[in-house]
């Protein structure tokens, strides 16, 4: 358990550079995309797609979902950073929370793949 600034920098300075990190306002819930959650559906997210598809210059489903996840949609993406202070940020931010422990998971990142490799 961290409970200051010092206390999570120290914690997180070995994960640094090949890990991912991903802050949550509720130590609760489980790792889910946002499109999994509250009774969203696919078809939501389909829809969208379909939306943007007629209005975009991108052709290809990954950087569609990744512009629709920049801006707030609901997708199967989950947002992760290298950034620990970006993750700690998600993990304190959030009103309808204030009550709940957040928190940050760490994620080796070593069988990653490049986006240009799929």
């Amino acid at each position: 358990m961290v409970y200051n600034i010092d206390d999570y920098l120290n914690e997180i300075e070995e994960y640094k550079g090949n890990h991912y990190f991903r802050g949550q306002a509720d130590i609760s819930w489980d790792i889910t995309p946002s499109i999994f959650r509250n009774g969203s559906t696919l078809a939501t997210e389909y829809n969208d797609i379909a939306e943007t598809y007629l209005n975009s210059e991108h052709k290809h489903i990954l950087l569609k979902l990744l512009k629709m996840q920049h801006y707030g949609s609901k997708t199967r993406l989950c947002d992760l950073t290298v950034n620990p202070l970006v993750a700690l940020f998600f993990a304190i931010d959030g009103n309808n929370e204030k009550d709940k422990d957040g928190c940050v998971y760490i994620l080796d990142c070593s069988d990653r793949l490049a986006i240009n490799s799929i």
